[in-house]
């Protein structure tokens, strides 16, 4: 009972962050793009992407939301790999 709780927690938590990305993250792109900058995510995007600022005159917005969502993508699936060799390792290695 305990693992069917667990996997439901680790799954629930995956699809939250994932389906928060495309409530929320699109529109802050566009906000980026558009210079209505979020103050935080653009000093995020002065760290991680400096760049952003000069490529954003030369590509469209569907650019930068096409990247995002690759990003995004990406880490989910780390992280979805990464959770399930967790759970299968602890749940062969320790009797519940």
């Amino acid at each position: 009972m305990l693992k069917k709780i667990l996997i439901t927690i680790f799954f629930s938590l995956f699809l939250c962050v994932f389906g928060a990305y495309f409530l929320y993250g699109r529109y802050w792109i566009e906000q980026l793009y558009q210079n209505k900058q979020v103050l935080f995510l653009s000093s995020m995007m002065d760290i991680f992407y400096p760049r952003f600022w000069t490529e954003k005159h030369r590509f469209e917005l569907e650019f930068f939301v096409n990247k995002g969502n690759q990003v995004v993508l990406r880490i989910f699936l780390v992280l979805f790999v990464g959770s399930i060799g967790t759970m299968a390792y602890y749940f062969n290695t320790f009797q519940f």
